[in-house]
């Protein structure tokens, strides 16, 4: 089944009907209860459902998942690790992920860049300079529809918040976002404090208080 992550693949039966061979290998099931969906950075994975199959039809999936402390990103710009309840449903060509997303410990380096909006010439359209947060090209993923609210955990025991490093400065931050949209067309709504941070200008750095970067409705 292209398109499932791996963490998904790895789902096992324990009771109930449901699926004995995982999502990687499945048979006809109307219900699969308690299913050990897998393990994400050593943290356990939950989740129970259906995966319903008909015909030459896409399987349709309808999943609840749940988790601590779960690492998501793991790449040479993010490290992520969050607290998630997901509902996962429809085909799997058309799957809708909606629930909640809390960020307890995560690092992002990227290289952010925004492209210039400016004609070079009345025949030019110009470029989108809207800010890209990701962008998902397998197919399935691609299409993915996303209902989901992010917040980060209170730093503490156990929990970092979002820190944020790249050329321009470094900064803790605290997100509060509804992520809407596609996997290829991701569409964030909400807004991002700025709790304390560094901006690295041309001669000099300036220390940061608070700052805000918002990402209006309709406007990412």
């Amino acid at each position: 089944m292209a398109g499932i992550p791996p963490a998904w693949r790895q789902g096992r039966r324990r009771d109930g009907g449901g699926l004995s061979h995982g999502l990687d290998n499945p048979r006809p099931v109307e219900s699969a209860e308690h299913l050990d969906v897998g393990s994400l950075g050593r943290e356990a994975l939950h989740g129970q459902g259906t995966v319903t199959l008909s015909g030459d039809s896409p399987p349709k999936l309808d999943l609840t998942m749940n988790g601590l402390n779960l690492l998501l990103v793991q790449r040479h710009d993010a490290r992520i690790r969050a607290d998630l309840a997901l509902h996962l449903r429809g085909p799997l060509n058309q799957l809708e992920l909606a629930g909640d997303v809390i960020v307890t410990n995560a690092l992002l380096t990227p290289e952010l860049a925004l492209a210039s909006s400016l004609k070079r010439d009345e025949n030019d359209p110009g470029i989108d300079s809207r800010l890209v947060l990701f962008e998902m090209v397998e197919p399935t993923l691609a299409a993915m529809c996303f209902d989901l609210h992010i917040t980060t955990a209170v730093p503490g025991a156990g929990t970092d918040g979002l820190r944020v490093v790249t050329r321009w400065g470094r900064a803790t931050c605290e997100v509060d976002m509804h992520l809407g949209g596609t996997g290829a067309a991701p569409q964030p709504e909400g807004r991002m404090d700025v709790r304390a941070g560094v901006a690295t200008l041309p001669f000099s750095t300036l220390e940061v208080s608070h700052a805000e970067l918002i990402f209006p409705p309709g406007d990412p």
